[in-house]
């Protein structure tokens, strides 16, 4: 009997199923709701026990229709959700109570679930610890100390840890994480895939989840939809990415990967078209000589090469000029790729629009500022008009004017809108938060160190601010305008006087750019697709005719 027991088989327990949470990004600066709904599908199809969010849900905390799109989509999902606050969500006291009231959730607390200790951190309208307020640092330091032999993983939206502790730093945050003996944070606001371990801690940026992403869309660069995938075995963690339906290694792409791209797209591989040539500049950033081809796909224009090859020691750059012939249809324009090395990622294909800069005859003329187009009648129009991507603009069509007096620079545009009734224009006034409504507007650079840059919305609300100087003004209020509402959509009519800008002689030629955003199709409209750059030499040129 004895043997017969040693000898039968011992039944184990089963091994413990693991705690599964998904990690999601921002869906703000310009929601894309099909990408958001899409990247919850595809966390609901993984069935998680847990949803974490890191913050930035909706664009405007004022507006219930945002916060409708954004929760009826979360909604969809099997397991609770926990929402992180971003700097969208939260912008002064009446916004956080508008968080709770909407979210059911405090915008800083912690809980616990599956063997995890869950600490939400709201740094939504912080940018540094120390200016996160006392209570929450004290609530937090003590329920860190609290749960030092837990499992612990923090969420906060910004990455605080990559502007100190990344870079070496001294950085008290990161400080007390340590001391806590933190597992895992997970951060949002740079939409753009990052990964730092310090000091044994893992440090995820999840990129966008539904919102702009920048440069042409890649899971490799960490610019496409993307979230985080969590699974806690035996009180460790394992993380991935999933982007564009792949599983990736949370550590594809690192801190220092992500400021190389940005280098890149802020301007060290441009392709800029003026007139009948397109330059290409491409710099070396990187410790290492680098070697290849930069392949360009030319989308109908007809190129004096497509491909240009390069050798480059550390710190040098290329510089040349290919003739360039447009087709009828300007968009979209040359696309140029190129493999390049990154810090710690290695080698990786970066690609990335050629950007149309053209210049504008602005003949003389003024107008009545009422809204009231009729006076523009006949006048040569600007456009036709791209995005980001160097494609054709995705708002319904845009039509735009320029004049100039002795006095001032006139501006105008026609914003076709098939549904006018569903405009966004909740703002009035001066400087209010316009960027959530429909708007068109302008940034002009009469001189390498004057900037102003104005939007208007149907409601003829307007916000504007200069930079002169070097000096930013946000209180700059220079743009007098007036807008009307029809049933083809709206209209606006702006002038931008020269003394309010600042300028004794007007130039003959100045730098611009013009955007229209359209709310209800997610629509942009840009001049150049390089909107944002604030670069003389990438962007348009506008010529005062005598």
């Amino acid at each position: 009997m004895i043997f017969l027991l040693a000898c039968a088989p011992r039944t184990l327990p089963p091994p413990a199923a693991p705690f599964r949470f998904a990690v999601v990004g921002d869906r703000t600066d310009e929601p894309d709701d099909v990408g958001w709904r899409d990247i919850l599908a595809q966390v609901q199809a993984r069935e998680p026990d847990l949803v974490l969010t890191v913050g930035d849900l909706v664009d405007d905390p004022l507006d219930p229709v945002d916060w409708a799109l954004a929760l009826s989509a979360t909604a969809s999902l099997s397991a609770p959700v926990a929402y992180t606050p971003g700097n969208h969500d939260i912008i002064d006291p009446a916004t956080a109570r508008v968080f709770a009231e909407r979210t059911g959730q405090a915008p800083w607390r912690s809980f616990d679930q599956g063997g995890v200790h869950f600490v939400i951190v709201d740094n939504s309208v912080a940018e540094r610890w120390e200016e996160l307020p006392p209570d929450q640092q004290a609530w937090l330091l003590a329920d860190l100390s609290a749960h030092q032999d837990d499992v612990v993983v923090v969420a906060m939206h910004k990455p605080f840890w990559a502007l100190r502790a990344a870079l070496g730093q001294q950085d008290p945050l990161h400080a007390a994480f340590v001391d806590a003996g933190v597992d895992a944070v997970f951060t949002g606001h740079w939409h753009q895939h990052l990964f730092q371990e310090i000091d044994g801690i893992p440090y995820v940026g999840v990129g966008s989840s539904g919102g702009v992403v920048a440069g042409l869309p890649d899971p490799l660069l960490g610019n496409a939809y993307e979230y985080a995938w969590v699974e806690v075995i035996d009180g460790a963690l394992s993380i991935r990415t999933v982007a564009g339906g792949q599983d990736l290694p949370v550590d594809h792409l690192t801190r220092a990967d992500a400021d190389r791209l940005r280098a890149w797209r802020m301007g060290a591989a441009r392709a800029t078209i003026r007139g009948d040539q397109l330059h290409l500049h491409v710099e070396n950033r990187s410790d290492a000589p680098m070697a290849g081809a930069v392949e360009i796909e030319a989308n109908g224009w007809t190129l004096e090469a497509l491909s240009v090859p390069y050798d480059l020691a550390p710190g040098q750059a290329l510089d040349t000029t290919l003739a360039a012939t447009p087709p009828a249809e300007l968009f979209p324009t040359p696309r140029l790729r190129m493999q390049a090395p990154l810090p710690d990622a290695g080698l990786r294909t970066f690609a990335w629009p050629a950007e149309l800069a053209r210049t504008v005859e602005v003949p003389r003329g003024s107008a009545v500022l009422d809204g009231d187009l009729s006076e523009w009648a006949g006048a040569p129009s600007i456009g036709p008009f791209t995005t980001a991507r160097g494609l054709p603009a995705t708002t319904e069509p845009t039509q735009a004017w320029l004049r100039h007096d002795d006095e001032a620079l006139w501006f105008a545009a026609r914003c076709q809108d098939s549904r006018p009734d569903e405009l966004r224009r909740n703002h009035h006034g001066r400087d209010g938060q316009v960027v959530f409504d429909d708007r068109v507007g302008l940034v002009l650079l009469p001189r390498p160190d004057l900037l102003a840059w104005f939007y208007v919305t149907p409601n003829g609300a307007v916000w504007d601010l200069r930079k002169a100087g070097g000096v930013l003004e946000r209180g700059w209020d220079g743009v007098e305008a007036a807008a009307q509402v029809d049933a083809e959509g709206w209209t606006v009519e702006v002038r931008v006087p020269y003394a309010a800008l600042g300028l004794d002689t007007v130039p003959e030629t100045w730098s611009f750019d013009l955007r229209r955003r359209q709310v209800r199709t997610q629509g942009e409209a840009t001049a150049t697709s390089a909107f944002g750059s604030r670069d003389p030499d990438r962007i348009a040129t506008l010529r005062l005719l005598p």
